[in-house]
């Protein structure tokens, strides 16, 4: 069985998109000889990368380091698509903000134990009791250093 990855004509880091007028289904072979003759007209080291990641010649640790050393010996970040704009314009699902900020202040802290929830927010000098290894301690502790 064979493996089909989807090919940007134009690679995104050169400003291609993903419209699929821009993509090509190509075997995982294909790919990658399609990286390496990319490589060797435009001299790209992004297309290297892909090249020799395809063809595992270079392991994901190293191939992740040199993606991260190319991004910032640029000094500027990539260009957006007008699709990718669009979607960081997208309004956030409705509630979205009042449950991060719930979460943010901290109210309810909540332990491994399915279902049990430890809301601090008014006991500051009452003592609980861990419900996984039964110690006793007060809320503060029990929050920071107490979860299991």
């Amino acid at each position: 069985m064979l493996i089909y990855h989807n090919h940007h004509i134009l690679p995104r880091h050169a400003g291609g998109s993903n419209d699929p007028s821009n993509l090509i289904a190509l075997t995982v072979a294909e790919h990658a000889e399609a990286h390496r003759l990319l490589f060797e007209e435009n001299g790209r080291q992004e297309d290297k990368l892909a090249w020799l990641g395809l063809l595992a010649l270079i392991g994901k640790d190293e191939l992740l380091r040199e993606r991260a050393a190319l991004g910032g010996s640029r000094g500027k970040s990539k260009p957006r698509s007008p699709e990718t704009i669009a979607k960081l314009r997208k309004p956030q699902k409705e509630g979205f903000s009042a449950k991060l900020s719930t979460r943010q202040l901290g109210n309810k802290h909540w332990t491994k134990q399915p279902g049990a929830i430890i809301d601090t927010s008014l006991h500051i000098n009452k003592r609980f009791t861990c419900l996984t290894c039964g110690k006793t301690t007060n809320a503060g502790n029990l929050k920071r250093w107490h979860q299991h």
